[in-house]
């Protein structure tokens, strides 16, 4: 029972982990854009 909500809980977690770090990647990208277009 135990290892069944973990396993779920990894589940539903590492998605959500994986987007978050997308989105600051993509964040990150645009504000190094942004530093170009004014540093230009």
């Amino acid at each position: 029972m135990k290892l069944i909500t973990f396993v779920e809980q990894l589940s539903i977690l590492r998605p959500i982990a994986m987007l978050k770090s997308v989105l600051d990647i993509m964040h990150q990208q645009k504000g190094f854009e942004d530093g170009v277009l004014f540093s230009s």
